[in-house]
């Protein structure tokens, strides 16, 4: 631990919220991305399902080939 004049403490303290601070945001913001690219993900699936399913539905009853 530093012993430091009234001055320099604020200082310091002020360093040590604002980095506090700027953390908190940063994990924040991580956990946003997080959960919207499981959103996102969760939602691709869904619509190659449907995109699936419509295909198969179209090789039935028309003369559709998928190309891959």
């Amino acid at each position: 631990m530093v012993l430091c004049s009234g001055g320099q403490n604020s200082h310091l303290q002020d360093y040590v919220n604002h980095k506090d601070a700027a953390l908190l945001a940063l994990n924040g913001n991580d956990e946003k991305i997080d959960h919207k690219w499981q959103r996102t993900e969760k939602l691709f699936k869904e619509q190659k399902t449907e995109i699936k399913d419509l295909q198969k539905f179209l090789q039935k009853h028309q003369s559709f080939r998928i190309h891959e």
